[in-house]
């Protein structure tokens, strides 16, 4: 017996309260298209959608700005593979009875990757001044990454506020194992200090859907989906 093809179905929440979800039959609004590119390697991963809304129900509850989650499932939704906010919107009505919603979204990562860090790096010496101390383990390059994320100082005091729902974690930042004497981020945007570990230690990175940053190795890459 051929094996049975499910199709893969989308479940999108927006602003945590209007959700449609056909594997639970939850419809809120009806999804007529949407088409969705994930951050990779620092590209912004944008979202564009189409829904409509005939009985006008959402059209003063979604607004620029909102939160908008996706999930990727042929029987259960259990992970999330997208996270953004609403960038624009647009309102068309086709007659008198049909309202459409057009929406673009850009996820969290790429919003992330753009805050300013500055903060430098320099791997210690021995005894004799010249000789470098590999025990020094501040510029291996996956501590680096680390600190560029989460340490507070590295964050300008009078640079752009972080708002309190962009907090990242870095659980799946893989260790390297490579150190450089130096690495120095003079007022740059953080993306541009990942993208240059990256290139030094051949990995690829992303902030994903759970809030996560992924500094990985091409080859440890999974979507999850199939």
């Amino acid at each position: 017996m051929p094996p049975i093809l499910k199709p893969l179905k989308p479940k999108v929440v927006i602003n945590s309260v209007n959700t449609f979800d056909p594997i639970a039959g939850t419809y809120d609004f009806d999804l007529l298209s949407l088409n969705m590119k994930q951050t990779s390697h620092g590209a912004a991963g944008p979202v564009n959608m189409e829904i409509e809304d005939s009985d006008a129900s959402l059209i003063s509850t979604l607004k620029n700005g909102q939160l908008v989650e996706i999930y990727l499932a042929k029987e259960t939704f259990s992970t999330k593979h997208y996270l953004g906010h609403i960038e624009a919107k647009n309102v068309k009505r086709t007659d008198k009875n049909t309202l459409l919603y057009t929406f673009e979204a850009i996820d969290l990562g790429a919003r992330l990757l753009q805050r300013i860090v500055n903060f430098y790096r320099i791997q210690k010496r021995q005894a004799d001044g010249t000789t470098l101390d590999n025990t020094d383990n501040t510029t291996l390059i996956d501590n680096i990454v680390k600190d560029a994320i989460q340490e507070t100082f590295a964050y300008p005091s009078k640079g752009p506020t972080v708002a309190s729902d962009d907090s990242v974690a870095v659980g799946g930042v893989e260790a390297t194992d490579i150190r450089i004497p130096e690495y120095i981020a003079d007022y740059k945007p953080l993306n541009d200090v990942l993208s240059d570990l990256s290139q030094l230690s051949g990995r690829v990175y992303w902030i994903g859907a759970a809030r996560v940053l992924n500094f990985r190795s091409p080859s440890a890459i999974d979507s999850g989906v199939l």
